[in-house]
């Protein structure tokens, strides 16, 4: 599959443009997932009798991944016991999230700006507003309109943005996550934006026992037909692989 980001930008682009030509649906094609047909590469896969799968990453963007898992885990982790605290609930937390990205979007621009001509900024963070430029410029194809802020933002807050299942789907997760009792581990975090590209596409999804109870407490797994299993399920998951 193809990395998180670039799935999640590829929804974004399509749905930016049936937002703009207010088309009442659209398609989201399969081939936006993944490298190369995942049906042809297991048919040829399954002819051999040893296969090895490698892909590696330079060590700085290693090095930038493993330093923003740190500091996400350590945000959500706050986040967690304040609205827990609080009392926030988690239908509270999901209609916060619907308008999360474009608060996020907005917010780091602000210090983005602000930072940039003293130099304080992290290499992430370069990576992070070059992400960005890409939907003012995939906006601007699209309308012939410049930093249009107000409509861009307009995007984000609509249900062709927050409906996307990479969105959707990352959102359930996250506002569970952050209003739960239980603790928030190292891996949360990928974990959430793994799931959210593979629950749309796959039939079986293997992912950790607190993982798949959240899921499954909020209907997940129901709502796209995938079955989900953990450690303790893992020999009913054995048995469904068995079968095809």
């Amino acid at each position: 599959m193809l990395p998180y980001q670039a799935v999640h930008d590829s929804q974004l682009f399509i749905a930016m443009g049936a937002y703009v030509n207010a088309d009442l649906g659209f398609r989201l094609p399969f081939g936006i997932y993944f490298h190369t047909d995942p049906i042809r590469e297991l048919q040829k896969t399954s002819q051999q009798r040893v296969f090895v799968s490698a892909h590696g990453l330079p060590p700085m963007l290693l090095e930038m991944g493993n330093d923003l898992k740190k500091e996400t885990s350590k945000h959500l982790e706050e986040l967690r016991c304040k609205n827990v605290a609080n009392h926030r609930t988690y239908a509270e937390q999901f209609a916060l999230e619907q308008r999360a990205f474009v608060n996020a979007m907005v917010d780091f621009a602000r210090s983005f700006r602000r930072r940039l001509p003293t130099g304080d900024v992290k290499a992430w963070e370069y990576l992070a507003a070059q992400g960005y430029e890409k939907y003012f410029r995939e906006w601007h194809s699209l309308t012939n309109k410049w930093a249009d802020w107000e409509g861009l933002c307009n995007f984000f807050v609509s249900a062709y943005f927050y409906e996307l299942p990479v969105v959707k789907i990352s959102s359930q997760l996250y506002a569970k996550l952050v209003t739960d009792n239980r603790p928030i581990e190292s891996g949360d975090s990928m974990d959430l934006k793994h799931l959210s590209l593979a629950i749309p596409v796959a039939h079986l999804v293997l992912t950790d026992r607190k993982m798949a109870n959240r899921i499954k407490e909020l209907g997940i797994d129901k709502e796209w037909n995938t079955a989900v299993f953990s450690e303790s399920t893992i020999d009913e998951l054995f048995a469904e692989i068995e079968t095809i």
